[in-house]
């Protein structure tokens, strides 16, 4: 029980800091003029079929 807890305790700030810089690039970023403009000039990736062929 005292791994899980050791476990927990290192994890859980480092999966926070992944939600909350989320949040930040799909709520935030956008919302910025210069930054929207140039994710937009940004080509679409195109998925590739996959066929299990390299």
């Amino acid at each position: 029980m005292e791994y899980w807890a050791e476990l927990l305790f290192y994890l859980a700030p480092f999966l926070g800091l992944l939600a909350v810089g989320s949040l930040i690039s799909d709520f935030i970023l956008p919302h910025i003029g210069p930054l929207a403009r140039w994710i937009d000039t940004l080509p679409m990736m195109q998925e590739e079929d996959q066929d299990g062929e390299d």
